[in-house]
Formats: structure tokens, sequence, C-alpha cells
């Protein structure tokens, strides 16, 4: 949790590219690839897919599966790449065909990221950054609720 050196931001930014490098050019078509097929992909399938994509095999990926089918509803895609003791992990959310009621609270977390990640600045206090966050979404819920009185 402290700065980096240079060196070391290096280092972290080569095991970053390579993450998203992997998700980007494989797992994501692939996977956009079997919802239009309306294909029945096991987990295990696809995990052995991206050990296979990665392309420096100095670079320890984490994959782990199981032997679940992929759910065309939400998937959520974990990656992350060791390089010289560092690591780097991407977590993406792929919406497939979301409902309406998804899609809302799926805007009001990206918005609750948002502001969140305005109030992460230098000698901020974590608790001061959770209490923001809890009254933003109990305001809303307020805001929502005393609007139907």
């Amino acid at each position: 949790m402290r700065s980096k050196e240079d060196s070391e931001v290096i280092t972290i930014k080569k095991a970053f590219l390579v993450t998203v490098d992997v998700f980007k050019k494989y797992l994501k078509n692939h996977i956009m690839e079997i919802i239009e097929a309306d294909e029945k992909v096991k987990h295990a399938k696809l995990s052995e897919g991206v050990e296979q994509a990665r392309t420096d095999k100095s670079l320890k990926f984490s994959a782990f599966s199981d032997k679940s089918y992929l759910h065309f509803g939400s998937i959520i895609c974990a990656l992350g790449a060791r390089y010289k003791s560092y690591c780097s992990n991407v977590i993406r959310t792929l919406l497939v065909n979301p409902t309406q009621p998804i899609q809302k609270h799926y805007t009001f977390l990206l918005n609750l990221e948002e502001e969140l990640l305005k109030m992460m600045i230098p000698d901020k206090k974590l608790s001061e950054v959770f209490d923001f966050g809890m009254d933003y979404a109990i305001g809303l819920e307020f805001r929502k609720n005393s609007s139907k009185l």
C-alpha cells in the first residue's frame, strides 16, 4: 500500500497489460461468440482457453473455475497475472439482455462508484469515504420512497 518506485510501477504495468490484453483479445470475444451461437460451454473450458491465450509464459495466470455452464445473465470475468512477484487483477461484469430493474441497479452502482472515487483523495480517512457511500445510498432510497407519498 506504499508508494512504488518507477521500476516497480513498470513491472506492475506489464502484468496489468497482459491481463487486459487476454481479456480484450480473447475472453470477451470468446464469450460474445458463445452467446451469439447460444452454445453451452463450461467454466472450466473457458478457463483452459484463457490459459492457452496468454502469450508470455513468464507470467503466471490465476485460472479458477468449476464445472458449471456459462449462464447468459450476469457474467463476471476475473483475471489475474503475477509478474516478478507483482500482481494485477481485472474484473469485468458482462450483462446479457438485462431486465430494466437490473439496468437501474447497475447504473446506481456505477454512479456510486464514481462518487466514491471522487472522495478518495490523499489524507481522506476510509471511514469518511464509507460514511459518504452509505449516506449517498440511503439518501437515494429516501428520496425514491418519499416521492411515492
